[in-house]
């Protein structure tokens, strides 16, 4: 009787593990928890006059929305166009918003390829090929957690769903160093509506760079250089890995260690060897402005050296950014030649 009641129990505990699963995993797929979905609906339910006061709730979901409505937008939608205006302080946002149909929807096609091509287990470096510009690549990390989201409301989409915010979380963590902008990882955690990115369930590596953004997005640079620094070191054959390392120079350069910062940016610069060109180029083109921030010419000119040339310069926001920091009388007082990219 005695082993009876004990194997009895051990059933029901097990159920009862079982059942709190999937009433956790239902609630998801049906998106009962998903802050996104419960404004996504309340955005569609609203007129277009008060889109601007809808977006301004929650101008990080609104990010998302837009960027899965790129097809609406193209065709000349009031409350996607009226979604892009009230994001108007979003550079990428404006970038695409100013697009015509015909080229809107050829970015479209390439985010969409992308989407796909991370969804299903292509790593960032050989998904981004496919698209041209970090504006296009915003695209794709919103688009993903768009997608998420999507997937999220059918029973047999989890799978598909997690599939989706990995790729989302680890795109969301290269564009906030990249364009030296949270704004992306901010995104990826009102997505889960938690205040910060969760890395429970991550890889080892995966876990230092979740870990090292957390620590940049509340304020805690020498977290945040601890952990991007071992996700550098682990991961030093990643093609990209130089972004973890660009990010730990930044959290040296808010606790004033300049030494650190400008021989990081320099290692960084000689680490940059794959990947699409336009995202070699964003990279070398954040060391630039970053260098001429902290004082450091040398550093400089080695970014700019290596920009020479290349179909980059038809992305608007690493141009803008070049533009700029090549400008900059500091980088010509100290003796280097003026390169400004041609518009």
């Amino acid at each position: 009787m005695f082993v009876r009641i004990v194997v009895l129990t051990a059933r029901l505990g097990w159920m009862r593990r079982s059942l709190t699963i999937a009433g956790l995993l239902l609630g998801q797929a049906w998106g009962a928890a998903s802050p996104f979905a419960t404004w996504a609906r309340e955005m569609e339910e609203a007129g277009v006059p008060e889109v601007a006061a809808h977006v301004a709730k929650a101008p990080l979901l609104a990010r998302v929305w837009f960027h899965g409505h790129l097809a609406d937008l193209a065709k000349g939608d009031e409350r996607a166009r009226a979604v892009g205006a009230a994001l108007a302080d979003d550079q990428a946002v404006t970038v695409l918003a100013g697009l015509d149909a015909t080229s809107l929807q050829r970015v479209r096609s390439r985010v969409l390829a992308a989407v796909a091509a991370m969804a299903g287990g292509a790593t960032p470096d050989q998904a981004l090929g496919r698209v041209r510009s970090v504006a296009e690549a915003h695209g794709v990390c919103y688009g993903l957690l768009f997608d998420a989201h999507l997937k999220r409301a059918r029973l047999a989409g989890w799978g598909d769903t997690s599939a989706r915010l990995a790729a989302a979380r680890r795109l969301a963590a290269l564009l906030s160093v990249v364009g030296d902008d949270l704004t992306p990882w901010r995104t990826m955690a009102a997505w889960v509506g938690q205040p910060v990115v969760p890395d429970g369930t991550l890889t080892s590596v995966a876990r230092m760079e979740t870990r090292g953004m957390n620590a940049m997005l509340t304020g805690q640079p020498l977290r945040a250089r601890r952990h991007l620094r071992a996700a550098w070191y682990a991961g030093s054959r990643d093609p990209l890995a130089p972004v973890w390392l660009l990010g730990a120079a930044a959290a040296d350069d808010v606790v004033g260690r300049e030494d650190a910062a400008n021989e990081a940016r320099s290692n960084v610069i000689g680490a940059i060897r794959a990947g699409p060109a336009w995202l070699q180029a964003a990279l070398r083109v954040r060391v630039l402005a970053a260098s001429i921030a902290a004082g450091d010419v040398e550093t400089a000119h080695e970014a700019i050296e290596t920009l020479a040339g290349g179909t980059w310069r038809r992305d608007p926001m690493s141009l803008a950014v070049y533009d700029v920091a090549a400008a900059s009388p500091l980088l010509h007082g100290g003796g280097v030649a003026e390169k400004r990219a041609p518009k």
